[in-house]
């Protein structure tokens, strides 16, 4: 909707997002196992796995067509500028000259074209889970959850505000040779739930007396929550 049509912003960079996008959304999927134990103990195992469809990514659409790169240096090769005296002399692509291999991209008109947050990625998710559970007897509680799992997908090594460094797609006409690890995959996680009642003090094990003696050791618990997991993936730049 430019004054100038088709002419806007010629010889600059261009930044869209396209009408035809889709909405992103996930499919999920789980199959589970329960096994009661004796003592009140419970084991739990289950694979989990989802898909994230059609995610948001960003792509640049100027890149030069792979048929093309086997030209080698004749892509440097300095030529006369067809658009030259159309294309502002203050862009980089408006002097008499450029290269050829410039005149072989998809828009040579433009310095590049950039799909803005377009529904490109995907990524994909499988899981082992175990969980082990005892409830409350004998002063002790604890519940463990294990999981071993793989993410991969297309687009967060590669994306800035992951915090990591953004060097965009390997090859834009093939983004599926970006898939790898996600920058957020954990392969191994380790969750413990536990409550103790230590067994000392009256009516206990240790120490079994009143008074004093009771008032300082009896009726304490020992609680908590441990995390062990392992670390992210290094980006190799």
């Amino acid at each position: 909707n430019g004054a100038g049509g088709l002419l806007t912003n010629l010889g600059q960079s261009l930044n869209g997002i396209f009408r035809g996008d889709r909405t992103p959304y996930t499919a999920q999927w789980n199959f589970d196992l329960q096994y009661e134990l004796p003592s009140g103990m419970l084991l739990d195992t289950a694979y989990a796995g989802n898909a994230g469809i059609k995610q948001l990514a960003q792509t640049q659409l100027n890149q030069l067509p792979d048929r093309d790169l086997a030209l080698g240096d004749q892509l440097t090769q300095v030529v006369g500028n067809p658009f030259f005296g159309v294309i502002p002399a203050t862009s980089s692509i408006g002097k008499a000259t450029t290269t050829y291999g410039q005149l072989l991209r998809p828009f040579p008109q433009f310095t590049g074209v950039q799909q803005t947050w377009g529904s490109l990625a995907h990524s994909s998710y499988h899981s082992l889970q175990i969980k082990f559970g005892k409830r409350y007897t004998n002063g002790l509680q604890l519940l463990a959850a294990y999981t071993w799992s793989k993410l991969l997908d297309d687009y967060s090594s590669v994306a800035g505000f992951l915090g990591e460094v953004n060097p965009g797609y390997i090859d834009n006409n093939d983004r599926r040779t970006s898939k790898s690890l996600s920058a957020g995959d954990v392969a191994h996680r380790l969750v413990l739930n536990y409550e103790y009642e230590l067994p000392f003090g009256a009516g206990k094990r240790f120490l079994n007396a009143k008074g004093f003696l009771n008032a300082v050791a009896g009726g304490w618990n020992l609680n908590g929550i441990t995390t062990i997991q392992s670390g992210l993936p290094i980006q190799v730049t």
